[in-house]
């Protein structure tokens, strides 16, 4: 039984009437592309080193205690590094924000800019020193039961209007109908955690903060994991995926098709936490359901940063 809500697709018009269409031949072909890389990442857990819910460090030892029980785990950047950082990366927000404001229908691509380590040396080298200072690599090194370092970074603009060109109008709770949208988990496997770095301010529910559930990193067991990335990372189409075995028919995607008044989707919204006010870095794991980025006024500048093993 899957820890996480699950959608039933049955009774969702579109998808039943794809069901319908299904054959035992769709279905084995389905299975049959479905198997090899769920058996290949299933391989990945005897390899991996083991997540440690149980390490002590010294310096940064609450930030990794806070993220071994909820989650998620935030802390904030001193005045004149954070200054920095801004001034560093404010060229390339204002030029995501343009391309955002000249399109359309903005999209996720549209909304991110990756930066090149060596075009942008000056950007990493001060984030590495940013989240050296934070201990976020000695917290979730610990963590990941082995040392880890800076990977990659990408600048994300989110605006008013690109929220509610996809979402709609967003609640004065920050949240977009129905109050399920938008919660999923990453298909990153190890070391399971990622950095974000608020650019702007973001003092309330107006500037569409990070959102997290609290303790929802350990709902799941490996096999649920394994299935729901497996399928991310495939990226199935709606009649593979549909023509799979129900214990597979699960997705990263939690809670777009869900029904928020279920159970277990009550449960994760009563749990969900925003990230708002002075705490301008965030530390998680995203085997946990999280989302974020629900503005409604104005935009907010944020920085993703990917954590990889070191050496």
């Amino acid at each position: 039984m899957p820890a996480l809500p699950v959608p039933d697709y049955a009774t969702i018009p579109r998808f039943a009437e794809i069901m319908k269409g299904l054959d035992a031949t769709a279905r084995a072909e389905a299975l049959s592309m479905f198997l090899a890389p769920f058996q290949k990442r299933y391989r990945r857990t005897f390899i991996d080193p083991p997540i440690a819910f149980d390490a002590r460090i010294g310096a940064g030892d609450a930030l990794l205690r806070t993220l071994q029980e909820d989650g998620c785990a935030t802390t904030a950047i001193g005045a004149a590094d954070k200054a920095r950082l801004v001034e560093l990366t404010a060229p390339l927000a204002q030029e995501v924000q343009a391309r955002m404001d000249a399109a359309a229908e903005p999209s996720v691509k549209t909304s991110q800019m990756k930066l090149d380590p060596k075009a942008h040396a000056e950007v990493y080298e001060h984030a590495r020193a940013v989240l050296d200072a934070a201990h976020v690599f000695a917290a979730a090194g610990a963590y990941a039961s082995a040392p880890v370092t800076l990977g990659g970074l990408a600048v994300q603009v989110n605006t008013a209007r690109a929220t509610r060109q996809r979402y709609g109008e967003i609640d004065a709770e920050g949240l977009p109908r129905p109050a399920t949208r938008y919660l999923h988990l990453d298909s990153g496997g190890w070391p399971w955690t990622k950095a974000l770095i608020y650019l702007s301010d973001v003092p309330g529910m107006d500037q569409g903060p990070f959102r997290f559930v609290t303790g929802s990193h350990r709902m799941c067991d490996e096999f649920e994991l394994i299935v729901r990335k497996t399928n991310d990372k495939m990226a199935i189409s709606w009649r593979d995926f549909l023509a799979l075995p129900p214990a597979f028919r699960l997705y990263t995607d939690v809670g777009n098709y869900v029904d928020p008044e279920s159970e277990g989707a009550r449960a994760l919204l009563a749990k969900e936490m925003a990230i708002c006010g002075k705490d301008d870095l965030i530390l998680f794991d995203y085997n946990g359901v999280h989302r974020g980025g629900f503005v409604r006024e104005g935009s907010r500048w944020m920085m993703q940063c990917s954590l990889v093993a070191a050496g």
